[in-house]
């Protein structure tokens, strides 16, 4: 479903305003002042088909709120795509997708996603994905709860200026992936500016790698060159508290980091 500019959908509340059916959710189009509210979407997605389109919110909306949602079954949770600017998420509760929970893609600045409740994803829990040719930057994943990603990471930032994962749990990483994670992976821009991760709690994060020749498993934090060089910028990780680490509390990998 298309959203226009300009528009505001308000349900009763996620019990009682639902919405069914494969590929359902609502997309924008380049649109802003969009409000989302209190309503839940649940797909019926049984397979993962990376070429298909199927997540609750999609696409771009700037200066626009997403809130009180509550999603399950689609490929994806909300996965949007720049260029946007001021998107707020928060208070969603997402389970049961094949893919990612919430991934901000390309060209995104000034977005926020918060108070999020995201559980069983088949990809990151939260991503930031930043790939040109748009800016991004000053996007911030804060008072969120993440847990059992079935592959890959609870929060990953993969390139980008100056955003941020502050005050996060994150527990339950399964394969392939770590609580925290920052890089340039899957094309993305490299890190520059600062990119914060602070006060974020981690449980039984880190875990084995997917190649089963490779017996290294991924630390609870993961600092990742693969794509290209982590030489400019800086990266901060304060005040993380991490209980229970599978493999290494931190692991830094392959390429140039300094």
């Amino acid at each position: 479903l298309s959203l226009p500019s300009h528009l505001t959908v308000r349900g009763a509340g996620p019990w009682y305003s639902e919405l069914f059916g494969h590929n359902v959710g609502f997309d924008g189009q380049q649109s802003s002042n969009v409000q989302l509210y209190d309503y839940a979407v649940f797909g019926n997605t049984n397979v993962r088909v990376d070429s298909e389109v199927s997540s609750a919110v999609g696409n771009s909306l700037s200066n626009s709120i997403v809130q009180n949602l509550w999603t399950e079954h689609n490929k994806v949770g909300i996965w949007v795509d720049g260029p946007l600017d001021s998107l707020l998420i928060t208070g969603v509760t997402l389970r049961n997708t094949f893919a990612d929970g919430i991934n901000l893609h390309q060209g995104v600045t000034n977005t926020v996603v918060e108070q999020c409740v995201i559980r069983n994803t088949g990809d990151d829990s939260l991503a930031m994905w930043a790939q040109a040719p748009q800016t991004y930057q000053n996007n911030k994943f804060q008072f969120n709860s993440a847990s059992l990603p079935i592959l890959a990471n609870t929060i990953a930032i993969y390139g980008g200026s100056e955003n941020s994962a502050t005050d996060n749990y994150c527990a339950d990483t399964v394969v392939g992936g770590a609580g925290l994670q920052t890089g340039t992976r899957y094309g993305s821009v490299q890190l520059s500016g600062q990119t914060t991760f602070q006060r974020n709690t981690l449980v039984r994060t880190g875990s084995p790698d997917p190649d089963n020749s490779n017996s290294r498993g991924e630390g609870s934090i993961w600092i990742y060159s693969d794509s290209g060089p982590i030489t400019t910028g800086g990266v901060v990780f304060d005040s993380i508290d991490i209980a229970d680490a599978y493999y290494q509390m931190v692991m830094f990998y392959q390429g140039e980091i300094s």
